[in-house]
């Protein structure tokens, strides 16, 4: 959790750094929220995301952050679910 609050700082004194009044960070930063949301794999699973935008996935680092919290919170889960499958 400590990095994904870090690059989301970084990422926004980033944008004040390069942009050249505020009104303009709120646009591209949200703008860039937005896509880190959408292809985070949270609202719309990796699976369904089609082929030529999937390399999105592996590149947006809220995806690795959601990845990781999951994996270290349920990965050493040994219930079995109703269909048979298990967590890890």
């Amino acid at each position: 959790m400590y990095c994904t609050f870090l690059y989301f700082t970084y990422y926004g004194m980033m944008t004040v750094a390069i942009t050249p009044n505020h009104s303009i960070v709120a646009i591209v930063a949200s703008t860039f929220y937005a896509i880190w949301n959408l292809f985070s794999g949270f609202i719309i699973p990796t699976t369904r995301i089609p082929v030529w935008w999937r390399w999105y996935v592996y590149v947006c680092p809220v995806s690795w952050t959601l990845y990781g919290l999951v994996a270290s919170q349920l990965g050493d889960i040994q219930d079995r679910l109703d269909t048979g499958e298990t967590v890890e």
